[in-house]
């Protein structure tokens, strides 16, 4: 990485400096661990679903499901109709959140 100052490395980094990124390496990145499915790069997320039930239901071989913390492919409610049956719309907000914990209740 090259600092955003384009100090290439001849002096240390002062605390005030910062460092920016430009690109990353091939193989094997982030993307290919398991990630909750409104994170995966691959398949993009909406919000919501944008309105639609199934808009989200698109996933990668390592999306898991936010609520039942199994891969996507193992979740007996994903696109299961509409609101909190449906986990493919599942994301990271407070009340996805208390589906999460319910489910884990159980």
């Amino acid at each position: 990485m090259i600092p955003a100052n384009g100090n290439k490395g001849k002096e240390p980094l002062l605390e005030e400096e910062e460092v920016q990124v430009v690109g990353e390496a091939r193989g094997r990145d982030w993307h290919s661990f398991p990630h909750p499915r409104h994170l995966c790069h691959t398949a993009p997320f909406t919000p919501g679903g944008g309105g639609l039930a199934n808009a989200n239901a698109p996933i990668c071989a390592n999306c898991w499901c936010f609520v039942c913390q199994v891969n996507a492919e193992k979740c007996p409610k994903w696109c299961a109709g509409l609101g909190a049956a449906n986990h493919c719309n599942a994301c990271d907000t407070p009340q996805w959140r208390a589906h999460r914990l319910e489910a884990r209740s159980r």
